[in-house]
Parts: C-alpha cells; structure tokens; sequence
C-alpha cells in the first residue's frame, strides 16, 4: 500500500469526475481523513456511525462526517466539509488538518424530498490522531485501517429488503459494521488511485460526466 505522501502528489495533479450542472443542484460533502500513525495500524482512515434517529434514511449506517452546504454558514461546498467534520467529531483545522485533494461528485438524492443532490468528497491527512468529539448525530467514531478495504478478500455482500423486494449490494464488515452505498463508492476509487500509483499508471477518463444516481 502506498504512503500518504505518495496519495498526496499523485492527487495534486488528479482530475475526479464533475457532474454537469453541480451549481444548480443541492450541494453537500464529506470528509475523509486520513492519519499515517502506528499507533492506529498505518494509514487509518476516520468513518463515524450515525446516531439513530427517526425519520433520517441513514439512520445507524457508516459514513464519513459530511452535510448540506448551507448559504449562511459556507463560502463554499469545501468550506461545508470542514464545518460538518468540526461539528461531528470535533477535527479542525488546527489540529494540523491539510487538505490533499478530491475525489468525484456522487449524485444521490435529498432524504426529504425526491431532488438530486451531489455530494463532493474532500480528503484529508494529519499527522497524529486527533481528541475526538462527537456530537448528537453521531453514535461512534471509528479509525479503520485504509488497508482493510484495499483487501478484496473482506469485499461482502449485503441485502436490502423492502416487502416483496430484494437487492444485493458490495460491502465490507468491519468490526460487525457495514460500510456500503455512498461511502463505498468513495472508498473504491481511493482504491482505484492507489493501484494505478502502485502500478504507476494514470486514471483515464472524462473529466466531466451527466448526472448519474448512485445509492439510494
């Protein structure tokens, strides 16, 4: 597996993938933090488990800390992910939090209302484990090693029911918690990224792609 710093030239010049007409739509992002620490098995990534609570579609799943972009708080959608990583597990920037680059925008939809949302994953390093704070949407908070996720042999399967209804999606368990959705798709092209370092390849592709749903 790669270094963070390896990661962090290779992203500099990397172009994720932009949905078409991202300003018009409602806007969201997340963080992802990495810490190279051997205290926390090498490169460990931060993941929280969401509070459980009623009506919230993610109610009790994993996810990286992350929320709406808000016109009264954020100059921007980047400045979204450093306010809702603070918020949910108390990380700031002074903590010595650098950001590194992004991955691509994952369009789902909002959970009060049938609209298109994009979310914009942000990723992060800092050099020593954080002091970890959550707060009330949060029930865990979680330091996964990066390399559990880049072994295919944890790759899983779960299924979704609804009545009558049945689907099959890729996940991993970790630690009796599944990660899949959104956040897997997230964590496959952080994946993706490191084989081609690994391989020393580059990641061909169109830079900016029509709006495609993922998840539910």
């Amino acid at each position: 597996m790669i270094p963070i710093t390896a990661l962090s030239d290779y992203l500099k010049t990397y172009e994720p993938r932009k949905i078409i007409g991202r300003r018009f739509l409602i806007r969201s992002s997340v963080a992802i933090v990495l810490v190279d620490n051997p205290s926390v098995d090498k490169i460990s990534m931060l993941m929280i488990r969401r509070a459980i609570r009623k009506g919230d579609p993610w109610s009790g799943d994993m996810g990286f800390p992350g929320g709406r972009f808000s016109t009264k708080k954020d100059k921007n959608i980047y400045k979204t992910g450093i306010r809702e990583l603070y918020e949910e597990t108390g990380v700031a920037i002074e903590d010595g939090l650098e950001n590194i680059g992004r991955l691509s925008d994952l369009l789902t939809k909002a959970h009060e209302k049938m609209a298109p949302m994009i979310i914009t994953p942000f990723i992060f390093k800092i050099n020593k484990t954080p002091d970890l704070k959550k707060n009330y949407e949060v029930e865990e908070l979680i330091w996964i090693p990066l390399s559990y996720f880049f072994n295919q042999q944890n790759r899983a399967t779960m299924e979704v029911r609804k009545g009558k209804f049945k689907w099959s999606f890729p996940s991993y368990i970790y630690d009796r918690k599944c990660i899949w959705g959104l956040s897997l798709s997230m964590i496959d092209e952080l994946r993706d990224i490191n084989d081609h370092i690994l391989n020393g390849t580059n990641i061909r592709r169109k830079r900016f792609v029509p709006p495609k749903l993922q998840g539910f």
